[in-house]
């Protein structure tokens, strides 16, 4: 019984692990998405001059 308890703990900790993983990886891949959009707006030829 207690072995079994013992396992779906473990199993519950691991999901969670897993899922901040995925998490952080996302994040990470928006940032890295956001940063080439920013870069590629900021080269764009039809960009509106000031002045």
């Amino acid at each position: 019984m207690l072995l079994q308890l013992e396992e779906e703990c473990l199993d519950v900790y691991n999901k969670k692990v897993d899922w901040a993983s995925k998490s952080r990886v996302q994040l990470l891949q928006t940032f890295f998405y956001v940063g080439i959009v920013s870069i590629h707006l900021k080269c764009s030829p039809f960009q509106m001059q000031n002045g």
